[in-house]
């Protein structure tokens, strides 16, 4: 999915990206110029990535290219929707305390640097016997609403009527709901557009 504008951006320019509520919203100088959801939500851990377009490369017709791409700075708020504003007032208090770098994405994802020496204790040993409970199932009069914030469970079912276009707060397909059942761990993706859900049939 994209969202094209056809201008020029020459010069320094600002891009912020919020992933929070369901959208990935894109600005470009504190103007919103995309926002995508349904089933375009990431749903898994997600990188940061710098990509240079090579886009005149069909009409190339010899010698030598050079393509220069910058960046001045790179903010990430973990758990945060920051607006434009708030970004380049963050921005701007780094620049202004003078600091060169500080690690937020590692440190505040949990991760840290790994022990010098092995640990003395050994794993726990795993049960023996797997657990007596299965995860919750349930048919089109028992299974509750598909929730787009709820984590399901693989096993766990839900009934639902798929969206027309892939966005949950679009208008629905017309094909009336049906019985899904969570093939394993989700959250945020709509059955009927995603690998996560098994179509168990109509209700």
């Amino acid at each position: 999915m994209h969202s094209e504008q056809r201008s020029s951006l020459d010069g320094w320019h600002d891009l912020v990206a919020t992933v929070a509520d369901g959208h990935v919203r894109y600005y470009i100088d504190g103007t919103l110029v995309g926002d995508h959801s349904g089933k375009f939500y990431p749903r898994q851990t997600m990188t940061i990535n710098w990509n240079l377009w090579f886009i005149d490369t069909a009409a190339h017709t010899g010698g030598r290219s050079t393509y220069v791409e910058q960046v001045d700075w790179v903010l990430f708020a973990r758990n945060q929707a920051l607006s434009p504003a708030q970004v380049s007032s963050r921005a701007a208090a780094y620049r202004s305390a003078g600091s060169a770098f500080a690690d937020t994405v590692d440190t505040s994802s949990g991760c840290s640097t790994p022990p010098t020496t092995p640990p003395t204790t050994p794993p726990v040993t795993p049960p023996t016997s797997p657990p007596t409970t299965p995860p919750s199932q349930g048919d089109c009069s028992t299974a509750p609403e598909w929730a787009f914030a709820t984590v399901y469970q693989g096993g766990q079912t839900v009934k639902h009527e798929k969206s027309r276009y892939g966005d949950p707060g679009g208008p629905a397909s017309g094909e009336g709901k049906h019985l899904w059942k969570a093939r394993y761990w989700t959250q945020g993706s709509e059955p009927g557009w995603t690998q996560q859900w098994q179509d168990l049939g109509h209700c």
